[in-house]
């Protein structure tokens, strides 16, 4: 049975193997140190220094606060296999599931403008529109699980509340029947939830099957990007942390096909053939991922480069557009163009720091380790969208960015919630997913609406209900 105290290992399975900069107690963790031990390593590593946005010393005490109380007293980790193999001996029941499963969902389904800056319900990982149906859009929620739409995010239905592990880092939907889709389980940014591999459903979400490709979640794996041929929709590749993964039978089998743990991949419009990856080097491949090669020339040196993400678009095959951060401090460190597939690329700028909270870029801020997504337009490989903490666009391949959404709430500029880690067009209309939800502009980033409304997806690190008013709930 599940438990009350195994849940919150289900809801708040929080920061696995985040990557931060110069953060030496993730490390110390990822070696199997014990929870004193990483919290030495911490402490030895902030001792005398203040406290400096996005290097990750919040994160620290948000692992702190969800750890300290579940490894007392024998400082053991617990096993986060236990709600995954619960959840499974509750199926085998013969009693009625709904005999088991008495939870009714409390909300936040929407957001007012109150006294904050930030406003927002939930972090969006990816957002997918349907192929064949324009109406139909998908959304994959780090911790919340995959919703959906068929009125064009009007509302929207959770299909995965009878999982146990709720995160979704990417879909894919296979072009010739919408009714077989595939997510990539876990958050594949922030690592809040962790994976068990990738699901398929072949009735349009409303169950789930494992497939070849599955993780025992004691291995802290994640998947990063999940991807289709268009051109052959049974063969999918998976880029995870421990490798590159391929299927050729819509998911029966995997094989690994690289042991490089990729950020993004990209296929070359028009040639599924050629495969494009990078984590903090590029990579091609001009055989359908039997082989990769690295190319570096234009590009700065892979140790100076925390990750890249890839732009692609059909109106010029030939172009491949790479964003990347400063392995240092996670700021702006470059766009890169080239115009000959993958070959050699050119520096398109490196100024200002679009990947700060300024619309100016003239802040020192950066946190591209966590949010980082980019955007070509299908009509017009000059113009291009980049999100970080905002999202900026050019017009001119990337020679020069103009912001257009600010982080706080209510602005001139245009807003969506901070922290950008979605973007794709479809249809003419830009998506963009962030900490805060989804949304929309069909009139290429000059106005935005807010698709959230229905979305229960809030990521609580803790709660507190009063001890007058059974009514009233906090949380943070």
């Amino acid at each position: 049975m599940i438990t009350t105290r195994s849940l919150p290992l289900l809801v708040f399975c929080v920061l696995l193997c985040l990557q931060l900069p110069a953060q030496n107690w993730i490390q110390e963790w990822e070696k199997g140190k014990s929870f004193e031990e990483v919290k030495a390593s911490f402490d030895a590593e902030w001792r005398g220094k203040e406290y400096a946005r996005s290097k990750g010393y919040k994160q620290f005490y948000r692992f702190e606060h969800f750890f300290e109380p579940r490894v007392f007293p024998d400082n053991k980790w617990p096993d986060p296999m236990q709600v995954w193999n619960e959840r499974q001996d509750v199926q085998k029941l013969s009693a009625p599931e709904s005999a088991t499963n008495q939870w009714n969902p409390l909300g936040p389904s929407n957001w007012v403008d109150g006294a904050g800056w930030n406003a927002g319900v939930g972090r969006i990982n990816v957002i997918r529109v349907d192929p064949n149906s324009a109406n139909t859009i998908f959304v994959g929620a780090p911790a919340g699980g995959l919703w959906k739409s068929t009125d064009s995010g009007l509302t929207w239905s959770c299909l995965t509340d009878d999982q146990a592990v709720l995160g979704v880092s990417d879909i894919c939907i296979d072009p010739n029947n919408s009714n077989t889709i595939y997510i990539a389980t876990g958050d594949g940014d922030g690592a809040d939830t962790y994976s068990v591999g990738v699901l398929k459903s072949t009735d349009g979400g409303q169950t789930w099957q494992t497939t070849g490709l599955n993780f025992q979640v004691t291995q802290s794996r994640r998947i990063r990007r999940l991807l289709i041929d268009p051109s052959n929709s049974s063969v999918l590749y998976a880029a995870a942390t421990n490798g590159l993964f391929k299927t050729v039978n819509a998911g029966s089998s995997w094989s690994s096909i690289s042991s490089l743990g990729f950020q993004d991949l990209a296929f070359k419009p028009g040639n599924s053939s050629v495969v494009y990856a990078v984590n903090d080097a590029f990579y091609k491949s001009t055989n359908s991922g039997q082989s990769f090669s690295q190319i570096s020339s234009g590009l700065p040196n892979s140790s100076d480069v925390n990750r890249y993400k890839i732009g692609v678009s059909p109106d010029a095959p030939s172009w491949v557009y790479l964003v990347g951060g400063k392995e240092e401090d996670s700021t702006f460190k470059g766009l890169y163009l080239s115009t000959n597939s993958g070959s050699n690329f050119s520096l398109q700028s490196d100024s200002p720091n679009i990947f700060g909270y300024s619309t100016s870029g003239n802040d020192d801020a950066g946190q591209s380790w966590y949010d980082l997504a980019i955007s070509v337009d299908p009509t017009d490989a000059s113009t291009l969208y980049i999100g970080a903490v905002n999202v900026w666009k050019s017009v001119d391949a990337g020679l020069s960015l103009e912001a257009k959404t600010y982080w706080v709430y209510p602005n001139s500029t245009g807003y969506t919630h901070a922290d950008i880690h979605f973007l794709d067009h479809h249809n003419g209309v830009l998506y963009c997913g962030s900490d805060g939800g989804v949304f929309q502009s069909t009139d290429q980033a000059d106005n935005w609406t807010d698709l959230t409304s229905g979305l229960q997806m809030t990521q609580f690190y803790d709660i507190a209900l009063s001890a007058s008013n059974a009514s009233l709930i906090i949380g943070g």
